[in-house]
């Protein structure tokens, strides 16, 4: 999503993981990349904490905002978010 992780992209993108993954009987392998206070969301914990580990990068990753949109607040004149912590969820499935 652009601006990232902005609405309710993220709880849209938890119940979809669950109706697919928790729901289907199929063994997903899936990697997003979230911030990392998403972990801590009372609907991430019940919908798909089982069998996820996490891979956090070195440096902090910075998004930048595409011209063409409008700039909120917490975005530089230059276009670049202010860092915040993200990491890689990943789902490597439940025979792993």
């Amino acid at each position: 999503t652009n601006p990232p992780y902005s609405e309710d992209h993220i709880d849209q993108l938890l119940k979809y993981l669950d109706s697919t993954v928790k729901h289907s009987g199929k063994d997903y392998v899936f990697c997003l990349l979230m911030p990392n206070w998403v972990a801590r969301k009372k609907n991430y914990q019940e919908l798909i904490q089982a069998n996820m580990f996490y891979l956090s990068p070195i440096q902090p990753y910075v998004y930048e905002m595409p011209s063409w949109n409008a700039r909120p607040d917490h975005v530089g004149e230059n276009g670049l978010t202010k860092p915040y912590l993200s990491s890689w969820y990943i789902h490597a499935g439940t025979n792993t």
